[in-house]
């Protein structure tokens, strides 16, 4: 094992493939090195683990601005990759002035590929700062031990606080048009299991704590 050019560590030991996680943080160089699975084209792997929406930090440059939205560059201390952000509500065209040349922001999307080439198709643009750049760094080379089975991750809490984290989540970063499901399973997927985030989302539908705005989004009542 040996740390390769980008600060991330290398192993040659065969492993299964995992299934894949809601919201995976990673870097432009593990978007770059992303492999197809042989038996689904369709489906992207970083470090054996398929992966369904991707979280990048990084600064914007190369911005082109279009009738239907923006097309950029993202960079990190590890690489490059191209991104682009279509509009089709008022609340995505708020997020357009975010990508500025220079400026550092937090893209979640989806991996594309064309001809070959990289890129990823953004559904969410968020400002952030030096800090979160540094945080999203670091657990993006957790993740990656954990998934490369070189540490074990702690245990999970189970404490009865997790509804009131869930709510905290909502109601600290809902927009006019609520929070993604997927957003609020990404930010504490470190002290709870996935199935309990979502378990505890039902239950507060139910109890009108929360309603759904679409598909995938959902607001508090209070």
């Amino acid at each position: 094992m040996e740390i390769e050019g980008g600060g991330f560590l290398s192993s040659n030991n065969q492993q299964g493939i995992m299934i894949a996680r809601s919201l995976r943080r990673l870097t432009c160089k593990q978007l770059n090195n992303a492999v197809t699975d042989e038996s689904n084209p369709n489906i992207f792997l970083v470090d054996t683990t398929s992966i369904n929406t991707v979280v990048l930090i990084g600064f914007v440059k190369s911005v082109n601005k279009t009738n239907a939205g923006v097309i950029f560059t993202l960079t990190d201390t590890t690489g490059n990759i191209s991104c682009a952000f279509f509009t089709n509500n008022s609340y995505e065209e708020i997020q357009i002035p975010l990508v500025v040349e220079g400026g550092l922001i937090k893209v979640i999307g989806k991996l594309r590929t064309f001809n070959e080439k990289k890129s990823v198709t953004v559904t969410h643009v968020l400002e952030c700062e030096g800090n979160d750049f540094i945080y999203h760094l670091t657990e993006a080379f957790y993740e990656y031990l954990f998934n490369t089975n070189v540490i074990t991750p702690p245990k999970k809490k189970t404490n009865t606080n997790i509804e009131s984290d869930v709510l905290s989540v909502f109601r600290n970063n809902q927009g006019d048009e609520g929070l993604e499901i997927d957003t609020v399973v990404g930010m504490l997927s470190g002290n709870y299991r996935e199935t309990e985030i979502r378990d505890v989302i039902n239950n507060l539908q139910l109890e009108c704590q929360i309603y759904n705005v679409d598909d995938t989004k959902y607001k508090t009542t209070t």
